[in-house]
């Protein structure tokens, strides 16, 4: 939210990229053309195919279980951390 109240979402990414992204190519690549960044933006994240939960072609109990043990596993891993912005084109 900072950033973007300073109109420097452009900043916040090439910091992101290239420190805890850790992708200085994608990095180089954003700043070869001018582009726009608006945001922070709440959506429906099904607009995007994204289901909530276990993805419908889960179906077997054991498949479904193993889904939300990953997903339990990565909270544990990640859960502290800042997530960066979503980059859409």
């Amino acid at each position: 939210m900072e950033y973007a109240q300073r109109g420097a979402i452009d900043e916040w990414i090439q910091l992101f990229l290239r420190n805890d992204g850790k992708d200085i190519a994608l990095a180089d690549g954003l700043l070869c053309k001018k582009r726009s960044y608006i945001g922070p933006v709440v959506t429906d994240i099904t607009e995007f195919g994204i289901e909530e939960g276990a993805p419908s072609y889960l179906t077997k109990e054991n498949d479904i279980a193993w889904f939300f043990h990953v997903v339990d596993n990565m909270k544990k891993a990640y859960g502290d951390w800042d997530f960066p912005p979503l980059i859409v084109s």
